[in-house]
C-alpha cells in the first residue's frame, strides 16, 4: 500500500490542481482506490493551488462516494499525458489489500449516504422554520437596491433574504443572502434538482431558464413570463431535463445563461437547450464597451455577466430586446413580450417593471365617479378632496374627430410639482415633488430630470413608491405620469438650486431631509436618492438625559461625540480632512462606549456607523454621503493592510479618483470634507506592516491612533455613574444610544446657522484653535506633523464646547477641552513627544540595521586580507578614533538601499545629522556633504567617501 501512495503523489506532482473538474477528478479517483486513507494524498496535492480552500476540500472529499465511475488508471493516464514517468510499473493492490479496500469502501458508501440523508432532512427541518418566520422584504433592504429589482417568490427574516428551493412542490432548502451579497445554502441541504419558479407555469405559452434569483427578478419584470431559478449553472443543466419530460410540448422554453469569462455559463445554457430541443434555446447577454467599463468602474472591475447586469446597466428594455429580438416567431406566438404589447391583450401588462407588485392599484378605494376634464385644455390635471370624486393625477387622452371626448385616465394618487430645481452651474434640472402616503404623512422629493429621460424609468417609480405613492399598473398611464413631472406647472411652482450632497453650501447647510440657515431669495434643496442614514428618534432632552450625561467626565466618550460636531466646523476652520483612529483591544469597549454615542449625534448607530470593510467605490460614496459632517469606521483589521494607507490618504485628500466619460474626456472631481471616527485593535501603521509597507508621516497625521483604555482600569471608562459594572455601563448606553438618537446634530446646526451668529463663529473659530492649541500642550520644537494634529484635536475640543455653549450636550463648560486635552497628550506620549512619524521610523530602521549588522557587515577598516575575506557582504568598516570612540563607515550604496530604504537618502541624511547620529561631511567649497572621505587601509585604495555614523546609531540613543 505504501508503494501505491508514493505512486500516486508521484503522478499528482505533474498535474496541475487548479482547474475544478480536473480536481474533483482525481478525488474520485484517489478515494476510489485508497478509500478515506487517500484524503491526505490529494489534500496536499490540491493545496498547491493557488485557490486551495480547506473547507471546500473536505467539504468535497465527503461528497464524492467511494465506488465512483473515476478509477484510479485515469489519475495515470493524466499524469502521463503531463510528462510523468513511473520508475516502476503501477503495481495494483493484492487481493487481500483488494478485499480490505472494498469493505471500507461499502462502509463508507454506506455511511457517507446515511450523513447525506440525514443533514438533507435537517436543512429541509430549518428550511421550514426559517421560512415561517419570514416577512415581506424591504425595499430599503441593501441587496435589493444594489440589484435594482422588485423581491419575487422570497421573505425576508431580520437583515437575511430567504430565497426558497423547492422540488416535486415541497420546500427542500433556502438560499440566504446577506446585506452585502454574500450567499450561502443550508448546510446539507439538496440544490441539484432544485428550483424556485417565479409566476405562473400553469397555461403559459413560454418560459425562462436562469441561474441566478437576482437574475429570475430582473427577467421575470422585463418580460411578465414565468422564470425558472437554477442557483448556478451546473443545476440549469438537471432543471432543463426535468423540465423537458414535465412542460406540454408546445411550451417554448428559452435558457438565459449568464457570460461568464470561464464560459461555464454559456456552455451550461448550451446543453440544457439541447435537452430542451426542439422547443428550446439558449440565449446570454451582451454588453458594450461603455456599458462593461461602467460596470468595472462600479464593482471594482468585476466584469458583467447576467441579465441583471445589463438590466442595472441598459435597463428593462434592453433585456426584453436581447431575449426576443429578431425572433418574431417566438414573440408571435407568446404575444406577451416586447416593449408595445398588443391591443388585444389588454387585461395583461407585459412591459412589467420593477414595481409591478408594489404600485398595483389600492383595492380599498371605494367606487367613485371619473372625474371632469379642465376648462383649461390641460391634458394633466390633480384631483384632491372633491367629494364623490377619486382622488389623483389624471390625463386626458386627445379628442378623436367624430368621437365623444375621451375618459380621463387616472395615473396616481396627488402628485404636486412644487418647483424646479438645478444646481449652481445651470446643470442637474429636476422637478420638486410632493405627496402623501397613505397614512396621510408627507412626502417631498427633488427628482434629477435625467432620471425621467432615461429609457428606464423604474428608478423614478422606486422611489415615489417607496414614499407610499399609488400607481396604476397600466403601462402607458406610468409613462403618462413621467410627462406629467415633466410638462406641468403649478400656478406657484418657484426654482430652486439643488444640491446632489450634503454640506454646506454658501452660508445654508443641507441635510437629506432639511435645510439650516437662511432660504432668503432662492432657496436651496437636497436633490439626491440617498438618506445618507441620517435619521431621528426621541428628543433632545432624552438624549441628553440618557447619551450625554453617561459620557460626562469619561474623556474618550466626550472626545468621541466632539468629533461628531467638529465635522460641520472643519471647512470654517481651514482643516482639510481627516479624523482619529480608537486603538485597543476588544475588551474595551470600543464600539458601545465610543462609536456609538457619537453616531448618535446624527442618527441610529447601527446604520450611521459602517466598516472598514469596503472597496474605493465604496468608500468614495461613503465619504461623499458624509460631507462636512462625520463618517464612523469601524474594525480597521476588515480592510486588507495593502489598502489601508491608500484609504487613509483618500478620506482625508477629499477628492474621489478621475474617471472618464463615454466621450473621453474626464468627469468632475468628486470632493468631500469629512471628519472620520474610526476603531481597531491595531492602529494603521502596524495594520500596514502586515503587508510589508511603512506608515508615512502624512498618513499617520491624517489619522492619529488614540489609546482606546483610559487607564482607569475599565477599559474605555473612567466614570460608571449609577452602574455596577463597565459592562453594565456598555449595555445601557448600547441600549439608549438606539432610542435617542438624530436630535443633537440638527439642533447644533439650527443654533449655528443664524447668520449673525454664523458670521461671529467664522470669524473667530481660528483664534479660538489657535488659543486652545496652547492649551493641549504642544512641546516646543515639535515636528511640523504634531502641530496639524494638534490644530485638528483642538478643532473637537472647539466644537464640543460650542455644542456646550448652545445647550446641546448639557455638559459643563471646559468638558470637552479638558477631554481633547486629555487625549491629546496620550497620543503624545505614544508619538515620542512630538517627533516626526518618518523620522521615527528612519531612526528606527537605522538603529535595527546596525544592531543586526553591526559586528558583521563591518570589518576593521585596516583589517588584514584573511579577516577581509570572512566579510562577504559588507556595508562598510569600523573605525576607532584616538580616544576610543568608535564610529561606522557606511558605503554609498548600502547607505542609500538599505539603511535608508524608503526614504529619500538627502533628507534621511540631514536627519540624522540632526540627531547627532551621522557626522557632517567635508566642505567642498561653501557647499557641506553628507559624506566624508576617508582611506581605508583594509582595501589600499585611495580615498573613498563614505556616510560616518557614529556609536549613538548602534545604542538607538534620540
Amino acid at each position: 500500500m505504501s508503494n501505491t501512495s508514493e505512486q500516486i503523489r508521484a503522478a499528482l506532482a505533474h498535474i496541475d490542481a487548479h482547474a475544478r473538474e480536473t480536481w474533483v477528478a482525481m478525488a474520485m479517483a484517489i478515494k476510489s482506490e485508497l478509500g478515506e486513507a487517500g484524503f491526505s494524498i490529494w489534500d496536499d496535492w490540491s493545496q498547491t493551488a493557488k485557490n486551495y480552500q480547506a473547507k471546500s476540500a473536505r467539504s468535497v472529499w465527503k461528497s464524492i462516494k467511494p465506488a465512483g465511475r473515476v478509477t484510479i488508471a485515469s489519475l495515470f493516464a493524466l499524469a502521463i499525458q503531463q510528462g510523468y514517468r513511473p520508475e516502476q510499473p503501477y503495481q495494483a493492490p493484492s487481493a487481500e489489500e483488494r478485499a480490505k479496500l472494498e469493505t471500507e469502501r461499502a462502509a463508507a458508501l454506506a455511511e457517507a449516504e446515511a450523513l447525506a440523508e440525514q443533514q438533507r432532512q435537517e436543512a429541509k427541518t430549518k428550511a421550514a422554520r426559517l421560512w415561517e418566520r419570514g416577512h415581506s422584504i424591504s425595499a430599503e433592504h441593501p441587496y435589493i437596491k444594489s440589484k435594482g429589482i422588485v423581491p419575487a417568490g422570497a421573505a425576508q427574516l431580520r437583515d437575511m433574504l430567504l430565497i426558497p428551493l423547492r422540488a416535486g412542490g415541497e420546500l427542500v432548502n433556502l438560499q440566504i443572502i446577506g446585506q452585502d451579497g454574500s450567499k450561502r445554502f443550508l448546510t446539507g441541504g439538496q440544490v441539484k434538482g432544485a428550483s424556485l419558479v417565479l409566476g405562473r407555469l400553469k397555461d403559459a405559452p413560454c418560459a425562462l431558464l436562469c441561474e441566478g434569483w437576482a437574475t429570475g427578478c430582473s427577467l421575470h419584470q422585463a418580460t411578465g413570463l414565468p422564470v425558472v431559478v437554477a442557483f448556478n449553472a451546473h443545476n440549469v443543466v438537471a432543471i432543463a431535463g426535468r423540465l423537458a419530460a414535465t412542460l406540454p410540448p408546445d411550451v417554448q422554453v428559452i435558457v438565459c445563461g449568464d457570460s461568464d469569462e470561464n464560459l461555464t455559463g454559456q456552455q451550461a445554457a448550451g446543453r440544457a437547450a439541447q435537452l430542451l430541443h426542439p422547443r428550446g434555446r439558449s440565449v446570454v447577454p451582451v454588453f458594450t464597451p461603455e456599458q462593461i467599463e461602467q460596470h468595472r468602474q462600479q464593482h471594482d472591475d468585476k466584469l458583467p455577466s447576467d441579465f441583471n447586469d445589463l438590466h442595472q446597466l441598459a435597463g428593462l428594455e434592453a433585456v426584453t430586446e436581447s431575449i426576443f429580438q429578431g425572433d418574431s416567431k417566438l414573440v408571435g406566438t407568446v404575444g406577451t413580450v416586447g416593449t408595445n404589447p398588443p391591443e388585444s391583450l389588454p387585461d395583461k401588462d407585459y412591459s412589467r417593471t420593477p414595481f409591478d407588485v408594489p404600485t398595483s392599484e389600492c383595492t380599498h378605494f371605494p367606487p367613485e365617479n371619473t372625474p371632469p376634464a379642465p376648462a383649461d385644455g390641460s391634458p394633466f390635471f390633480v384631483v384632491e378632496g372633491i367629494p364623490g370624486q377619486r382622488d389623483g393625477v389624471y390625463w386626458v387622452p386627445p379628442a378623436e374627430d367624430s368621437k365623444d371626448p375621451a375618459a380621463p385616465w387616472w395615473l396616481s394618487s396627488p402628485l404636486h410639482v412644487l418647483a424646479e430645481t438645478r444646481d449652481a452651474n445651470q446643470s442637474n434640472w429636476g422637478r420638486l415633488l410632493e405627496w402623501r402616503d397613505n397614512d396621510g404623512h408627507p412626502h417631498r422629493w427633488a427628482c434629477p430630470v435625467e432620471m425621467l429621460a432615461a429609457s428606464d424609468t423604474a428608478e423614478f417609480r422606486r422611489e415615489l413608491v417607496r414614499g407610499g405613492l399609488t400607481m396604476s399598473t397600466s403601462p402607458k398611464a406610468r409613462q403618462k405620469l413621467v410627462d406629467y413631472v415633466l410638462s406641468h406647472r403649478q400656478a406657484a411652482a418657484t426654482r430652486l438650486r439643488c444640491v446632489s450632497r450634503i454640506g454646506w453650501h454658501d452660508v445654508r447647510y443641507v441635510l437629506p431631509g432639511e435645510v439650516h440657515g437662511e432660504q432668503d431669495g432662492e432657496g436651496v434643496i437636497y436633490q439626491g436618492t440617498d438618506s445618507g442614514d441620517f435619521d431621528g428618534a426621541g428628543t433632545l432632552q432624552q438624549w441628553q438625559n440618557h447619551v450625554a450625561a453617561a459620557a460626562a467626565g469619561n474623556t474618550r466618550i466626550v472626545f468621541a461625540i466632539s468629533v461628531a460636531f467638529a465635522g460641520v466646523l472643519a471647512e470654517m476652520a481651514g482643516e482639510s480632512g481627516g479624523g482619529f483612529h480608537f486603538v485597543g483591544t476588544t475588551s474595551k469597549g470600543k464600539t458601545s462606549t465610543l462609536l456609538d454615542p457619537a453616531a448618535s449625534v446624527w442618527g441610529h448607530p447601527d446604520h450611521f456607523a459602517k466598516k472598514w470593510r469596503t472597496t474605493q467605490n465604496g468608500l468614495e460614496a461613503l465619504c461623499l454621503g458624509r460631507n462636512d459632517n462625520l463618517l464612523i469606521l469601524d474594525e480597521l483589521a476588515q480592510i486588507a493592510p495593502a489598502d489601508a494607507g491608500s484609504a487613509a490618504y483618500l478620506i482625508a485628500n477629499g477628492q474621489a479618483k478621475a474617471r472618464m466619460t463615454k466621450e473621453g474626456g474626464n468627469r468632475p472631481a468628486q470632493t468631500w470634507r469629512v471628519m472620520l471616527l474610526s476603531a481597531g485593535e491595531i492602529d494603521l501603521a502596524q495594520h500596514m506592516a502586515e503587508a510589508g509597507k511603512s506608515a508615512k508621516g502624512g498618513q499617520i497625521a491624517r489619522l492619529p491612533a488614540i489609546p482606546a483604555d483610559a487607564g482607569a482600569g475599565m477599559g474605555t471608562l473612567e466614570a460608571l455613574h449609577h452602574h455596577a459594572s463597565g459592562q453594565a455601563f456598555a449595555d445601557a448606553m448600547k441600549a439608549n444610544t438606539r432610542q435617542h438618537y438624530g436630535t443633537a446634530g440638527p439642533a447644533f446646526l439650527a443654533a449655528l446657522t443664524p447668520p449673525e451668529r454664523l458670521d461671529e463663529i467664522r470669524r473667530d473659530i481660528k483664534d479660538s484653535i489657535t488659543g486652545l492649541i496652547a492649551h493641549l500642550g504642544v512641546p516646543a520644537g515639535a515636528a511640523q506633523e504634531v502641530g496639524r494634529v494638534a490644530a485638528r484635536f483642538a478643532l473637537v475640543a472647539f466644537a464640543g464646547e460650542l455644542a456646550t455653549r448652545y445647550g446641546v450636550t448639557g455638559w459643563k463648560p471646559g468638558e470637552a477641552a479638558q477631554a481633547a486635552r486629555r487625549c491629546f497628550r496620550e497620543w503624545l506620549a505614544e508619538n515620542q513627544s512630538g517627533m516626526a512619524a518618518d523620522d521615527r521610523a528612519l531612526f528606527a530602521q537605522v538603529s535595527g540595521f546596525m544592531q543586526a549588522h553591526g559586528s558583521t557587515r563591518f570589518p576593521p577598516h585596516d583589517a588584514a586580507p584573511e579577516v577581509l575575506a570572512r566579510y562577504l557582504n559588507r556595508a562598510g568598516f569600523k573605525f576607532t578614533d584616538d580616544q576610543g570612540t568608535l564610529q561606522f563607515w557606511v558605503l554609498s550604496e548600502p547607505f542609500k538601499k538599505e539603511l535608508c530604504k524608503g526614504f529619500a537618502p538627502l533628507a534621511a541624511a540631514r536627519a540624522l545629522i540632526q540627531s547627532g547620529w551621522l557626522l557632517a561631511g567635508d566642505v567642498e567649497g561653501t557647499k557641506q556633504r553628507n559624506t566624508r572621505q576617508k582611506r581605508i587601509k583594509a582595501l589600499n585604495s585611495t580615498k573613498v567617501n563614505v556616510y560616518v555614523l557614529t556609536s549613538a546609531a548602534l545604542g538607538g540613543e534620540e
